[in-house]
């Protein structure tokens, strides 16, 4: 298990194991997870990293010995991990909390930065383009093509064919909607990411562009398709966001979107602004596709 959270360590806990080996990092750094310090406190030893190879040396079953980062089987040492001490893994803590508040500090400095130059348009939408497809009081679907994206798309289908909401999708999203047997009323995209599949499928294009100029004309012209431009220097996923939001959608669910914190940070820090941006001006008409599953 890679990054062991507070919960899985807890059950590990419940169950009373004598030792926990893990194949992976039970703390990657990435965030300050609590599961490794769980086990300490407990008094469960923790031996981290021991790579997939265990799995050719022991069998279910097989009484295994753990002493000072080994794994033993009889008098034969068949792994060798980190042996995460108690001290281990609160200095691993730290250093993921100290890191996280960096990423953290980054992204609201960004935040603040894309308030200042884009004011006008976060705040009274000035320079969102009209488009043709009607998104007023309509549910709307943005597929973003994201981890995990084809499963959450499966999970909602009903709502798809029960509510007919405005399917719009960007970066690999399109190409996951076309493949499902649904075609995209509308797909946000730079048009070098654009292929022709999604050129001629697409019921409208939305082109972003930092200068407003449209590279291969001659590309959409042969599948009869006039983008609309979105000048702007933001990411498509939260440009895509605040269009829909712009046109007074019913309620906008997404799919395949950055729904959790970690998944925030761990993005580009400008665009985890615009995102955090974008989902704070949207504010309640906001879900995301597991909670749509759930219902």
């Amino acid at each position: 298990i890679a990054d062991l959270e507070a919960d899985q360590a807890r059950l590990l806990v419940a169950r009373k194991v004598s030792a926990v080996v893990n194949v992976s990092a039970s703390t990657s750094g990435r965030f300050p997870n609590l599961g490794p310090q769980v086990l300490a406190e407990a008094s469960i030893p923790l031996v981290d990293r021991v790579g997939e190879s265990l799995w050719q040396s022991v069998r279910s079953g097989d009484r295994v010995r753990v002493y000072q980062g080994q794994v033993f089987v009889g008098d034969q040492v068949v792994a060798t991990g980190t042996e995460m001490t108690a001290r281990l893994v609160r200095d691993q803590l730290d250093e993921a909390s100290s890191g996280l508040s960096s990423r953290l500090d980054s992204i609201v400095t960004n935040a603040a930065d894309t308030l200042r130059r884009d004011r006008a348009m976060l705040l009274e939408g000035a320079g969102i383009p009209n488009v043709a497809t009607k998104i007023a009081d309509r549910p709307v679907v943005i597929v973003y093509g994201g981890k995990g994206a084809a499963g959450e798309l499966k999970s909602i289908r009903r709502f798809i064919a029960d509510n007919d909401p405005v399917l719009v999708a960007v970066a690999a999203g399109a190409e996951l909607l076309l493949n499902a047997g649904l075609r995209p009323n509308l797909v946000v995209d730079r048009a070098d990411q654009l292929n022709e599949r999604i050129i001629e499928r697409a019921r409208e294009l939305v082109v972003v562009s930092p200068d407003g100029r449209l590279a291969n004309p001659e590309r959409f012209e042969k599948h009869g398709q006039q983008p609309v431009m979105f000048v702007s220097a933001g990411a498509p996923e939260n440009l895509a966001l605040l269009l829909v939001d712009q046109f007074e959608a019913a309620v906008i669910v997404q799919v395949g979107g950055a729904a959790r914190l970690l998944d925030l940070v761990e993005s580009d820090a400008a665009d985890a602004a615009g995102s955090f941006i974008t989902r704070l001006r949207a504010g309640s008409r906001v879900v995301d596709a597991p909670s749509v599953a759930w219902f």
